[in-house]
């Protein structure tokens, strides 16, 4: 049931029903008491008046006198006389009586206190009775004199009451907040928005409204569990232009809950009615997972993104709410948030570039109706890694994976990567990881500065990892290259660790000067040792002389030798290659 705030439709008239019998109205004369009595069932006071006594008061003009602001007197009155006239006068303090509005009691007849019969009167002020806001009004009673033929005639008279009454309310925007909202439009109130984050409604009244500057109160028959609670108080008047702070507690189920708002003037004029939306209206996207790396196209890379909708007010997730996912003026996906309030999207590009996602949701809180966060994604066409350089120990530089490192067991070795020009990798992070697989790092007893896997950043086109190598065995290891930016790893560069640089130390030439018709042998030594001058073991040793040849190993104290018996008399050399590894030459 629809009900009405008391402050509305108010009667200027002070005491217009004598419920306070002798207040407020001052009297001239005598004859005048304040009388009870029974009017259609009900009990009712009323001023009687007889033999010219009159009754005034005087009040404030509140409202400018306009068409559209017009003042009406109304009043039930009775006039026992046989055929003389009371009188109500209204118009401005001070004024003769022509130039007031006079409105006739004609007599009703009846005379007995017993039973009231009451007619209806009043009137419209003219607009010429030059009132002005500010002005103040007399409203005068008047009763005529006695005579013999009326000698208990009198006037009775009650419920009198001045309204001022105004063309409905014009409004240019309501104001929630700092949101401007067109007439007509539903104003959304947010679950959650209590004490310092409560809304502030405020209205901007058309300068032509007859309602700039006067009272207005709120009311709301049915407001949702009547939760929500404004200041000033609902029916409560204020100017009209002054705000309203409402506070939308948190309701189980989340809403929305449909409501009407209505402004209701202190005067007499309909209610001007805003549809309300109580609800999760102000929503927020929380990035959960952006583009953490670079999809490649090449790859067929795909970039899991994730948000998740919460309320500005209570930080909550909001569930039910569809996630739109647009590139450019494409839409990509839509599909509500979940139980938590959380959406994701697999973006899959078909483009290189710099690509910029947006997600959005319908947040009719704002004037614009949606809240967005913009996603950046940065595509590359081919996969930078493949064009990352290496140069071992100073040597030449050669794209990575396509040449095998050898490290020196027990030495120091570099490795020194070549970022090209212009290369996405650049200003990012780069690390150099060991393979597992097979041996590990502390199996061989080889480390690195920086560590293995650790990322360093990549401020030129050339970066160092300085690896110091165990002398435990001879192993293959893999190294690969990766990027916090990228999804994929490098392929792997083999790397070799033996001994991989020798140097010949003692060499022991023919034992001696062999006689072919003896039948003597002849036999040569070489030392074959690391740089560290350390005998090695079972390093392969060619041996080649004009007649033969013959491959030995390296055994104690790094010792290879080789044995002849000439056929020929006459001189020649026995060479011995040391053979460092499979593919190096001797």
């Amino acid at each position: 049931m629809n009900t009405r705030p008391i402050n509305t439709n108010s009667n200027l008239v002070l005491n217009g029903d004598f419920k306070e019998p002798y207040t407020i109205w001052e009297v001239n004369g005598r004859d005048y008491r304040v009388k009870g009595g029974e009017w259609e069932g009900n009990l009712i006071n009323y001023a009687q008046l007889w033999n010219e006594t009159s009754s005034f008061q005087t009040l404030k003009v509140e409202v400018e006198p306009a068409e559209g602001a017009r003042y009406h007197l109304g009043f039930l009155y009775a006039n026992t006389h046989t055929a003389a006239l009371g009188r109500v006068l209204i118009g401005k303090k001070g004024a003769e009586d022509k130039d007031k509005l006079s409105i006739d009691l004609p007599p009703t007849g009846g005379a007995s206190d017993a039973e009231l019969k009451l007619r209806e009167g009043g009137a419209y002020l003219p607009l010429d009775l030059d009132l002005h806001k500010g002005d103040d009004l007399d409203v005068t009673l008047i009763s005529p004199r006695r005579t013999s033929n009326d000698p208990n005639a009198d006037i009775r008279i009650t419920r009198i009451e001045l309204h001022v009454e105004l063309l409905p309310l014009q409004l240019l925007k309501l104001v929630n907040d700092t949101q401007r909202i067109d007439p007509g439009q539903v104003l959304y109130l947010c679950l959650g928005a209590t004490r310092e984050q409560r809304h502030k409604l405020s209205f901007e009244v058309h300068s032509d409204s007859h309602w700039v500057d006067t009272d207005a109160a709120l009311w709301a028959d049915d407001n949702p569990q009547e939760a929500m609670i404004a200041s000033p108080e609902l029916g409560i008047n204020q100017r009209v232009e002054l705000p309203w702070l409402l506070d939308c507690p948190e309701l189980e189920g989340g809403g929305p809950y449909p409501f009407e708002l209505n402004i209701y003037s202190k005067y007499t004029a309909d209610p001007y009615p805003i549809a309300v939306s109580l609800g999760h209206h102000r929503l927020k996207l929380n990035v959960l997972k952006g583009a953490t790396f670079w999809p490649v196209l090449e790859h067929g890379q795909t970039v899991p993104l994730e948000v998740q909708v919460l309320s500005h007010y209570t930080g909550k997730p909001v569930s039910g709410v569809d996630v739109t996912w647009r590139l450019g003026e494409n839409v990509l996906h839509i599909a509500p948030s979940d139980g938590e309030g959380k959406a994701d999207f697999d973006y899959t590009p078909d483009g290189d570039g710099l690509q910029t996602i947006e997600v959005s949701v319908s947040s009719p809180y704002y004037e614009d109706l949606t809240v967005q966060e913009l996603l950046e994604v940065r595509v590359l066409k081919d996969d930078p890694l493949k064009a990352v350089q290496v140069r071992f120990e100073g040597g030449e530089a050669v794209v990575w994976g396509e040449k095998t490192g050898y490290p020196d067991r027990g030495s120091i070795y570099s490795v020194t990567l070549i970022i090209p020009a212009g290369s996405p990798l650049l200003d990012t992070q780069i690390a150099v990881g060991w393979r597992e697989g097979g041996y590990g790092p502390e199996d061989l007893e080889i480390t690195s500065v920086p560590d293995f896997g650790e990322l360093r950043d990549v401020p030129g086109t050339e970066l160092e990892w300085t690896l110091d190598c165990g002398d435990v065995l001879d192993a293959p290891f893999g190294l690969f290259l990766s990027s916090p930016m990228l999804l994929r790893d490098s392929r792997d560069n083999a790397m070799s660790l033996a001994h991989n640089n020798l140097k010949i130390g003692e060499v022991r030439e023919a034992n001696k000067s062999p006689a072919v018709d003896e039948g003597d042998s002849v036999y040569c030594m070489v030392q074959v040792l690391t740089l560290k001058n350390k005998p090695v073991l079972n390093i392969q040793v060619d041996w080649v002389w004009p007649q033969g040849s013959v491959t030995t190993y390296t055994g104690i104290d790094g010792w290879s030798s080789a044995f002849d018996k000439p056929t020929k008399a006459d001189s020649y050399e026995m060479v011995a290659h040391i053979k460092v590894r499979e593919d190096a030459p001797p």
